[in-house]
């Protein structure tokens, strides 16, 4: 709260809020459960508050929702491989119940030209106005330092294509 209201110069951490979700009537918390630990994961409790922040802005806690990518396609394929992060790294899975969304997605959307040949989004970032990116901050053994750039490589079926020449400019187109 303390972090919000003084990014955002307000009086209190609601008004930052309201700030964040203007325009926004369904929301994507993109977090990184990659590693498959609640130690090195984006932790559950910060994506919570984040939700929570957004309800208390007037954004129904059905229209939030908090995901990473559950698949990882080949290149020009339906052939995927499911990841199964989501629970051992700290998150409790609801796809369908009342409340906040959350789970790993397994849906994807049309072809798109991105990275080093045709990649797909996940149905998250096509259904939602807006994308909150809860990334790591950690360093990459290609890419170095993104901060919060590279977690946004989780929001497509092929992350591989994005990877070559360090990245570069694939990084940068996706986001």
């Amino acid at each position: 709260s303390a972090g919000i209201t003084k990014l955002f110069e307000t009086k209190d951490s609601s008004a930052s809020w309201k700030m964040v979700s203007t325009g926004c009537s369904r929301f994507a918390l993109k977090v990184n459960t990659l590693t498959e630990k609640y130690e090195t994961s984006t932790k559950p409790e910060l994506a919570a508050l984040v939700a929570e922040g957004l309800v208390g802005a007037g954004i129904k806690a059905d229209k939030i929702t908090i995901f990473d990518r559950g698949i990882k396609c080949g290149q020009d394929s339906d052939k995927c491989k499911e990841r199964n992060s989501f629970k051992t790294a700290g998150y409790k899975v609801n796809r369908t119940g009342p409340g906040v969304k959350s789970y790993e997605t397994r849906t994807y959307g049309g072809w798109i030209a991105l990275g080093a040949g045709k990649n797909r989004f996940f149905k998250e970032i096509d259904e939602n106005d807006c994308l909150v990116n809860m990334p790591l901050l950690k360093d990459h053994h290609i890419m170095g330092y993104t901060f919060s750039l590279k977690n946004h490589i989780g929001s497509v079926t092929n992350p591989e294509l994005l990877h070559p020449n360090a990245g570069i400019p694939w990084i940068a187109d996706l986001n």
